[in-house]
């Protein structure tokens, strides 16, 4: 029989305090069974990305036992980073590496949820593989509106959460946890300290999109056209060619028969019901890549902006294809990719 091997990659919102970040990694090496692999804080972020592996049993522990250690240590009322977060522990993804099935480390990762809820008073959403809701896959979707949101968030029925109280917690705010496939975190480094640059090419390659801009603009880069198409009743653009639908039903018909894509779905990756569009919502389009997710922000270490991405199947969308189409985009607008990263392991 094969060993079991279970990878887990907690991302906590801590990037600056090298001793919480210590005090947060040795509860993980306090576990038998485990190895920590590796640590990678972010100052500008204000995240560190942690990665170990052991047993099955090892790993819950030494995960429950990591966000139990957070939630005491970091105070997200008084969090600040550029990157997106909606808790102490922000998200708790565990891998099966080797004799484990998938199944195996759903019920896994639904034993920590529950620990995490039950016995710490946090809000925990299942995401990815464990999700209850297929609106719950998406991390972007569970996260949105960030820490910031969860107070309202909280009162709705539709955001319950899986485990754990359906109350704020202001200090520890809300976890998510859940089994994915490896995921690839890439960097990829800019020579401008224009962050708006990054966000540009982020925005043209990560599946979610963008909104769409009118072409007749005179501006030579995107992101400083702010002539930004509308949807009105009786005018739906399809935002990828000049089709121009009657209703929305219309348009979304014509995105799948001619563009093979889902206007429901890209539309609800960016908080809009089409059921009930209102006039006046910005055209959306999908970018270059599926399973791709990517933001852009300046990395004052580095005095560059930074394109940031999450690659959650790289079987599908490789870094290198990522990597050249970034290279294309940022010599249409006059800038140079100087080089890239993979963050953690």
């Amino acid at each position: 029989m094969s060993e079991k091997l279970v990878e887990c990659v907690p991302n906590f919102s801590e990037g600056r305090n090298k001793d919480i970040i210590k005090q947060i990694t040795d509860m993980i090496e306090a576990v038998d069974g485990v190895s920590l692999l590796d640590v990678d804080p972010g100052p500008d972020m204000n995240r560190t990305v942690v990665t170990f592996i052991g047993t099955p049993e090892g790993v819950k522990e030494a995960a429950f036992q990591a966000i139990k250690k957070a939630s005491e240590l970091i105070d997200m009322s008084t969090h600040h980073g550029s990157h997106p977060r909606m808790g102490a522990t922000d998200v708790c993804p565990f891998v099966p590496v080797t004799g484990v099935t998938t199944d195996e480390c759903i019920e896994f990762s639904k034993e920590v949820a529950r620990r995490v809820g039950g016995e710490l008073g946090i809000p925990v959403y299942l995401y990815e593989k464990s999700a209850q809701k297929p609106e719950r896959e998406n991390l972007a979707v569970i996260r949105q509106g960030e820490y910031e949101a969860l107070p309202e968030k909280l009162k709705k029925p539709e955001w319950k959460p899986d485990f754990g109280p359906a109350e704020f917690n202001a200090k520890a705010g809300a976890t998510v946890i859940g089994v994915r496939e490896f995921l690839i975190a890439y960097n990829i480094n800019l020579n401008t300290r224009e962050f708006r640059y990054a966000t540009d090419i982020a925005f043209e390659l990560r599946e979610k999109g963008r909104s769409v801009r009118r072409s007749n603009s005179d501006d030579t880069f995107y992101f400083k056209n702010t002539d930004i198409l509308k949807y009105e009743a009786g005018s739906y653009p399809c935002g990828n060619c000049d089709f121009i639908g009657k209703t929305i039903n219309e348009t979304i018909g014509h995105c799948k028969k001619e563009h093979g894509y889902d206007l429901v779905e890209l539309l609800k990756s960016h908080d809009i019901d089409p059921r009930v569009l209102k006039e006046g919502e910005s055209v959306k389009r999908p970018g270059k890549f599926k399973y791709c997710k990517a933001i852009g922000w300046m990395v004052k270490e580095y005095d560059r902006a930074q394109i940031s991405i999450n690659l959650t199947n790289y079987k599908e969308t490789s870094m290198h294809d990522v990597l050249e189409e970034a290279r294309r985009l940022a010599a249409e607008r006059g800038v140079v990719v100087t080089g890239s990263e993979i963050v953690g392991m």
